[in-house]
C-alpha cells in the first residue's frame, strides 16, 4: 500500500472527531417531533417567501427616490382616503330624491349657466342703464300690484 493511503488509514483522528458530531446531530434530529422536523425540513414556503421579498426588495430600490418618499410617508393618501370615505358615507345617507336631484342636475347646470349669462351681462352695464332697465322692468308688476292694493275695501267686519 502507498504511504498516502497508510496515513490516511492510520491517522483517523479527524474522522473519528467528524463521525462523533455527526452522530450526536442525527441523535439530536431523531428526538425532535416529527411537526418539528417538517417545519425544518420543508422549507418551500420560506425559500418562496424569500424569492418574493427578493423582488420586492429589487423593487424597491430600483423606484426614483421622489415615488420612495411618496410611498413611504402616506398622510396626504391616507387623509384622501378619509374624506373620501366620509363623503361615500354621506352620499349614501342621502334620501333618493336628493341623490337623483344630483345625479340628473343637466337642467341645473343649464339654468345656472343662464343665470350666470344674465348676472355677467347685467354687470357689464352702467349703473344708469342698469337703474334706468329696472324701472321699465317692473313699472308695470309695480302698477297691477297697487291696483289690486287699491282694489280691496277699505274697511272689514270681523264677527266674532
Amino acid at each position: 500500500m502507498p504511504y498516502s493511503v497508510k496515513k490516511i488509514l492510520g491517522d483517523n483522528k479527524d474522522f473519528l472527531q467528524n463521525k462523533k458530531t455527526a452522530q450526536q446531530a442525527l441523535t439530536g434530529w431523531n428526538t425532535l417531533p416529527a411537526q418539528t422536523k417538517k417545519l425544518l425540513g420543508d422549507d418551500t414556503d420560506f425559500l418562496n417567501k424569500k424569492g418574493n421579498a427578493t423582488g420586492a426588495l429589487n423593487s424597491w430600490n430600483s423606484m426614483p427616490e421622489n415615488v420612495k418618499k411618496l410611498l413611504g410617508n402616506d398622510v396626504y393618501f391616507q387623509n384622501k382616503k378619509g374624506a373620501a370615505a366620509s363623503a361615500l358615507k354621506a352620499w349614501d345617507a342621502m334620501p333618493e330624491n336628493v341623490k337623483k336631484m344630483f345625479a340628473n342636475n343637466a337642467d341645473v347646470l343649464s339654468k345656472k349657466k343662464g343665470v350666470a349669462d344674465a348676472i355677467a351681462q347685467w354687470n357689464s352695464l352702467s349703473p344708469k342703464q342698469q337703474k334706468l332697465l329696472a324701472q321699465n322692468l317692473t313699472g308695470d308688476g309695480v302698477s297691477k300690484a297697487q291696483k289690486a292694493i287699491d282694489s280691496l275695501p277699505k274697511k272689514r267686519r270681523i264677527q266674532l
